[in-house]
């Protein structure tokens, strides 16, 4: 990293990497481009034995300090929120380099925390708003993402309701504001995906909102929806040579979303079996959702936050870093009550997703209580939660009863067309292939056949 100090336009950071230091030509076009400097022969010459002294100096003096392109966790225990880098009983700032200044600015605390506090328990703490306040949860609580099973890597929350307000727009901000600065950490679906996958990936294990997320293109949406439950974007191959680029548009965290529409109407309207997908993101139905303040209390509150943004997430990581253990054994725990509940609910492995994400909102939800930032019930909200994956799971198992009954229509409709057979091969214990010769097929009552029945595998096959 050189900063240039310049008469009239200040100081200028930028990256000088080191197979350009022993080349003067490549020296002086990297100093033209980044700082503006124009160097003749002689100048260029002396810049790369000064740059060279400099940089074994440094390698004697000094470990070399890692620069970083994501935020979240590294290795196992520490976490980096903008460029402070926080461990168990430490704060270490890391270097700044040019492609991840922009990225760190937008994660600078500042206000203070009992402002913040305050705004956000008069807008969210009331009876009625226990889905905004799991929603704030989840905002903190997806740096424990990691810290689910391996398989799950990225998880949708989606706020929706029937016309606007309902606080969608306020509680993504409010999110986003628990980090950083919300003018400049929330999205919006009219983003183009190559932005969303870079930013998803940068923001790492920290929450990402998404405003709008249903004006992203049609064709767009189902990849967009299920590439941010995946924890990767899409890879990319080198330009002229068979070799991909290194893919930073991974990911540990959670995505919350909003807009009017229901994603999962939506997935209903494009594809005929959606339950994939819709396992995968947890959506918020909050049309009878009620204001508390009016609109114009709401939007000095929300002022208020986004003032004093940021101060919450610093807090935050000290205490996760220094109490981890006991962090992830409650978001354990909570996962585990929840599966079990009170005997009543049923839910499958399917579901497995949407149980973790409610239990990172609780593991959010018990930390702001901790640290007395935001004083939500949990047990209020935890009600609340089962109740909602109560509905998901409806959802769900009405879509499989459906697709059932419309086997069972077209079974009935076709029985005419029925081929009745025995599998022209059979297998022996001990794997060797062996070729039937009982195969005495029942033909169908009318010319074409819709359906084979096989026998001795108990298997029905529908013809196209």
């Amino acid at each position: 990293m050189v900063k240039a100090c310049l008469p009239h336009d200040g100081d200028i950071l930028f990256n000088l990497p080191l197979e350009v230091i022993s080349d003067q030509n490549k020296l002086r076009n990297n100093l033209a481009k980044n700082a503006s400097i124009t160097a003749v022969d002689g100048q260029a010459g002396h810049l790369r034995d000064y740059f060279s002294a400099w940089t074994q100096l440094l390698t004697t003096r000094e470990e070399a300090s890692e620069t970083y392109k994501q935020l979240g966790w590294v290795d196992d225990d520490k976490l980096l929120i903008g460029e402070r880098l926080y461990s168990a009983g430490k704060i270490v700032k890391v270097p700044v380099s040019k492609s991840s200044e922009k990225l760190f600015d937008k994660f600078k605390p500042r206000g203070s925390i009992s402002a913040w506090s305050s705004a956000m328990n008069k807008i969210f703490n009331c009876e009625g708003a226990e889905l905004h306040q799991l929603t704030i949860g989840f905002g903190i609580g997806s740096i424990m993402l990691k810290y689910a099973p391996s398989d799950m890597k990225g998880s949708l929350i989606h706020l929706a309701s029937d016309g606007g307000g309902r606080n969608k727009t306020a509680t993504l901000r409010a999110v986003a504001s628990i980090w950083g600065d919300p003018h400049n950490c929330l999205s919006n679906g009219k983003d183009s995906l190559a932005t969303i996958w870079n930013r998803r990936g940068q923001f790492n294990s920290l929450p990402m909102a998404i405003d709008e997320i249903t004006k992203a293109k049609d064709g767009e949406l189902p990849d967009l929806l299920l590439g941010l439950t995946s924890g990767e974007g899409p890879g990319r191959m080198q330009a002229s040579v068979n070799q991909e680029r290194d893919n930073l548009a991974s990911w540990e965290g959670i995505t919350i979303s909003s807009s009017n529409r229901s994603v999962v109407s939506v997935l209903k309207s494009m594809k005929s079996r959606p339950e994939g997908e819709m396992t995968r993101i947890l959506e918020f139905d909050l049309t009878t959702a009620k204001r508390t303040l009016s609109l114009t209390e709401t939007q000095e509150q929300m002022e208020s936050i986004i003032q004093n943004s940021g101060v919450a997430g610093d807090l935050i990581a000290k205490y996760v870093v220094a109490n981890l253990h006991a962090v992830k054994k409650f978001m354990y725990d909570m996962y585990d009550r929840i599966s079990k509940n009170d005997g009543s609910i049923k839910f499958t492995a399917e579901c497995r997703f949407w149980l973790w994400n409610v239990a990172m909102g609780l593991v959010g939800i018990k930390i702001g209580n901790v640290l007395n930032i935001c004083n939500f019930d949990l047990k209020s909200v935890y009600k609340a939660g089962v109740i909602m994956l109560t509905k998901a799971k409806r959802q769900i198992d009405e879509l499989t009863v459906d697709s059932m009954s419309k086997l069972h229509e077209f079974v009935m409709e076709h029985q005419n067309y029925l081929l009745i057979t025995d599998s022209t091969v059979t297998y022996s214990k001990d794997g060797v292939q062996v070729e039937g010769d009982n195969v005495k097929p029942i033909p169908p009552r009318m010319g074409v056949t819709s359906l084979r029945y096989e026998r001795d595998t108990d298997t029905l096959f529908v013809i196209k």
